[in-house]
């Protein structure tokens, strides 16, 4: 790793800018909203953005309005084993907190192994969308998906609170 960044000083910063969108286009395209029409240059910028964090087995990580991609291991969130490639937080476009899988299901994970993660913060990301008008349109559309998603989930809940009484289902980390 450390071999890794000595030569990635060395590069310019058009030359660390392709490698990384190379590097990292793969994992970026799982996120559905991020799939189609998005040109090589926003990838390049995001995939500048991503950071790389490790985490040993049984530790619990959380940063909420953080896209999450699993590089290497296994970890689990809300009881779903989560291996290479896998990713969650998506829904990071949300302004409102409370709209955000923080309020309903958490955004935390635990290392099922050694564990390694790149991570997308929102600020990172909203900080490369203004140059970027088309994809700017398809995050606002994910936005609304989210947002409809949501409270659609809040309404099941509702029923199936008001069904039982009034008890709260709700799952936490």
């Amino acid at each position: 790793v450390l071999c890794y960044h000595d030569l990635e000083q060395q590069m310019s910063t058009q030359l660390r800018g392709e490698v990384a969108a190379v590097g990292n286009r793969e994992w970026l395209c799982k996120v559905w909203y991020l799939k189609d029409g998005v040109p090589t240059e926003f990838v390049r910028e995001v995939s500048q953005c991503l950071s790389c964090a490790v985490y040993a087995p049984l530790e619990i990580f959380d940063r909420p309005r953080t896209l999450h991609i699993v590089r290497r291991g296994i970890a689990a969130r809300n009881g779903i084993l989560l291996c290479r490639g896998m990713l969650w937080g998506e829904d990071f476009v949300l302004s409102r907190p409370l709209l955000a899988a923080g309020a309903t299901a958490p955004s935390c994970a635990a290392a099922f192994t050694y564990v390694e993660v790149l991570q997308l913060s929102w600020a990172d990301f909203a900080a490369v969308l203004p140059d970027y008008p088309a994809v700017q349109h398809l995050v606002n559309k994910a936005r609304r998906w989210y947002k409809i998603k949501h409270a659609v989930q809040e309404w099941g809940r509702k029923i199936i609170s008001d069904a039982n009484g009034g008890s709260d289902l709700r799952r936490s980390c």
